[in-house]
């Protein structure tokens, strides 16, 4: 007999960045087969990068049928900062339990954007006017371009919360944004996106491949005093994050 499983995800969209003296909330909204199931949480426990599970659990709740889990400044007291913290959810997901591995960083600060909507008129004046009819702003574009720019430079060897200079990261962000709404005008506005979309997608790569940051490489909370750079030769250029802590 042949048994086909429907697909399940735990959404993650990046490794969590969970400052080590702050406190806040981690979700994990799971879709069944394209719905939303009915779940509830049976565990959820904390490992450290060399796996060891840590002695105190965040507080563990369901809210609007989302498994969530709490921190606060003592959670993680004492802890060493870095990459490659677990987080084992054990989920009852419509009667069968699932387990979804998803994975942190504790850090000593997050690191923001500086692009914001205002910024994409600046550069193509009259681009609100072609809004998706219901979206108010191209907030949720400039969001996804700010996921994929994190993830490229955690793939490439940098820890996104140890860039000490966020402006440097503008341009790239802001090309990044532009080229996620011209591949969504071009199959909505009419030809003229195709070329948008070709000119920003090259203009995003040309700035990438000029990237240079002030860099905090041994997390102390402070600049080591140079600029890194290009992100595609940051690995090469400093031995320190070839492995996380």
């Amino acid at each position: 007999m042949i048994q086909t499983q429907e697909y399940i995800a735990g959404q993650q969209r990046l490794p969590w960045m969970v400052e080590r003296d702050g406190q806040g909330t981690l979700r994990l909204p799971i879709e069944r087969a394209g719905g939303v199931p009915t779940v509830s949480i049976t565990s959820i426990k904390v490992y450290r990068p060399d796996g060891t599970e840590h002695d105190d659990m965040p507080s563990q709740a369901v809210a609007d049928n989302v498994p969530e889990c709490q921190w606060v400044p003592a959670t993680f007291d004492g802890e060493s900062l870095g990459m490659g913290w677990q987080i084992l959810w054990v989920i009852d997901v419509d009667g069968a339990e699932e387990t979804f591995r998803t994975e942190m960083a504790l850090i000593r600060r997050q690191l923001f954007g500086v692009v914001i909507d205002a910024d994409l008129e600046q550069v193509y004046p009259g681009l609100s006017e072609w809004l998706p009819v219901g979206q108010g702003d191209w907030t949720p574009q400039i969001y996804e371009a700010w996921i994929q720019l994190n993830a490229r430079l955690i793939a490439q060897g940098t820890r996104p919360q140890l860039i000490m200079s966020p402006w440097a990261i503008r341009n790239v962000h802001m090309y990044l944004a532009l080229t996620i709404i011209g591949q969504r005008l071009r199959v909505t506005g009419g030809g003229m996106w195709a070329e948008h979309h070709e000119m920003w997608a090259k203009r995003a790569e040309a700035e990438w491949s000029s990237l240079q940051f002030s860099y905090d490489s041994d997390g102390d909370g402070s600049t080591d005093g140079t600029v890194e750079g290009p992100a595609t030769h940051i690995l090469m250029d400093l031995p320190a994050r070839r492995r996380f802590p």
